[in-house]
């Protein structure tokens, strides 16, 4: 049932799961109620060869990573060339959220040395992700998992994993 402005209500009859079309390009979101046992989801159709580009848009960004391998956040299977590095302060940098198996998140921070900054703990961190303590993100996002991406530049750009 769905409730109209008027107060009265119509019926909605949605396809069923197994059936429900889903465009290539376009992300979902499954509601699951949280007295619902645990279950995989699969999802059935054509797999892409091409190369993966996803536009981050300033703001937070839901990025699905449909490879087979594991990402390593600061590996070299990703150019972060347009990721924002901030003011050398975790508060003004891009930022990556990923969701721990219990629920929780993990933060990690694009950090760029600001000029003049010459400590080598900071020059070695440059074009790096990081923990909030300022040490290297040594993550690795498994395969098919996604994450949120704060934007905090100015403008988007594009994210791009090199090969598949």
């Amino acid at each position: 049932e769905k409730l109209l402005v008027d107060g009265s209500s119509i019926t909605i009859d949605p396809p069923a799961a197994d059936a429900f079309p889903i465009s290539r390009g376009l992300g979902f979101w499954i509601k699951r109620f949280s007295n619902t046992a645990e279950t995989s989801v699969y999802l059935k159709g054509q797999v892409t060869t091409a190369n993966q580009a996803t536009a981050i848009a300033t703001g937070l960004n839901l990025v699905g990573y449909g490879y087979t391998e594991a990402l390593e956040l600061n590996g070299s299977a990703v150019s972060w060339t347009g990721a924002n590095g901030g003011t050398g302060n975790t508060t003004t940098s891009d930022k990556i959220m990923v969701v721990n198996s219990d629920g929780t998140f993990t933060e990690y921070y694009f950090f760029t040395c600001p000029a003049g900054w010459t400590d080598a703990k900071y020059t070695a961190l440059n074009n790096k992700w990081i923990n909030n303590n300022y040490t290297l993100a040594n993550v690795t996002i498994p395969a098919g998992k996604g994450f949120w991406y704060l934007r905090r530049g100015a403008s988007g750009f594009i994210f791009r994993p090199k090969g598949n």
